[in-house]
């Protein structure tokens, strides 16, 4: 289960640190149990994100079936994608 709490900590933190490959082992570390995955916003082509940022948003997981859902449900979710978006200047 992910809470309302966890998603406001780690937005939190991606709007303090920015993503990357150090922020997510700080995560994985600090919510041991929770999947995290990072990928870049246009890799996703399903599902809404339940938080939705000018640089990134986060996607929630559900991974109870054989294979993995994006999901919007925080009581049945396990995971996050971390999903970053590039901004183009026009």
């Amino acid at each position: 289960m992910i809470t309302s709490e966890m998603l406001h900590e780690i937005s939190e933190l991606i709007e303090q640190r920015g993503l990357g490959e150090a922020l997510l082992a700080q995560l994985r570390a600090a919510y041991p149990g929770k999947h995290f995955t990072y990928c870049m916003d246009d890799d996703v082509h399903s599902g809404k994100p339940v938080v939705e940022r000018e640089n990134f948003r986060i996607y929630l997981v559900n991974s109870s079936d054989h294979c993995s859902q994006i999901s919007n449900a925080l009581e049945t979710a396990s995971g996050f994608v971390l999903a970053e978006v590039i901004l183009t200047r026009q």
